[in-house]
């Protein structure tokens, strides 16, 4: 990612698809099993959209963790008086505490990974009857058209929800809940304000055709093709 598009992404309320209320769906799940002294571990946090909500609708003490400086001053900015704990580092390097986190929560980054090695890395740090959850790209059939190929060539490793689940069930995971993301926070959430500000960006740095014409592209495809891909919510528990 450029240093232009990374800015891109940090100006953005959100850094992916998703919205408060799936959060707080997600949430539901695993919120008997969170105390006041419980600890999250938000992976992939970005500027902090579901950190925020976690923070604001539960009292544990929040650890929010991204790869990128840019994404960890913004939510940094925004922290307030909420109890959250930002560090930027990639979480295999960040000297995370094995078995301490009631949960490890993470929208949108297990795809770095690979939804397999995400759940194979992330199984250490959730203690034992803790939970994970996270959201990953799949697709929605066993069939899909053409076009919705695209996704498979940017992530090899996509697959169907159905093989999810059996990656967590291998990893000694008890799957509780899956659901996929509303339209609305496709687009409205993301992508629309993505459209908007497309042009402006386009203008400033005309280098970045190349960053632009795939964000158009996916954008066309959600509008095309949304029924046979989403991103999904896993919530489970360690056995």
């Amino acid at each position: 990612m450029t240093e232009a598009e990374e800015q891109f992404f940090t100006d953005l309320p959100q850094q992916g698809p998703g919205s408060d209320y799936e959060t707080l769906k997600a949430l539901a799940y695993v919120r008997q099993g969170l105390q006041r002294d419980s600890h999250i571990l938000n992976i992939g946090c970005g500027t902090g959209r579901d950190t925020f909500c976690l923070a604001d609708h539960t009292d544990a003490a929040i650890t929010a963790v991204d790869r990128s400086a840019r994404f960890i001053e913004k939510l940094k900015s925004l922290r307030g008086k909420r109890s959250v704990t930002a560090l930027c580092a990639d979480c295999r390097e960040a000297g995370l505490q094995a078995g301490s986190y009631d949960a490890v929560w993470s929208e949108g980054a297990a795809r770095h990974l690979g939804f397999a090695e995400a759940v194979r890395q992330w199984h250490p740090l959730v203690r034992p009857k803790g939970f994970l959850v996270l959201t990953d790209l799949v697709f929605m059939g066993r069939h899909y058209p053409y076009e919705v190929g695209y996704f498979k060539k940017i992530y090899p490793q996509m697959s169907a929800l159905s093989a999810s689940v059996a990656i967590l069930e291998a990893e000694d995971f008890r799957p509780i809940a899956t659901f996929p993301l509303s339209e609305q926070a496709w687009m409205p959430c993301f992508y629309d304000i993505i459209e908007r500000r497309l042009p402006q960006f386009e203008r400033k740095y005309p280098e970045e055709k190349t960053f632009v014409r795939t964000l158009r592209k996916e954008i066309q495809l959600r509008r095309d093709f949304a029924e046979y891909y989403n991103m999904v919510f896993f919530v489970a528990q360690k056995i």
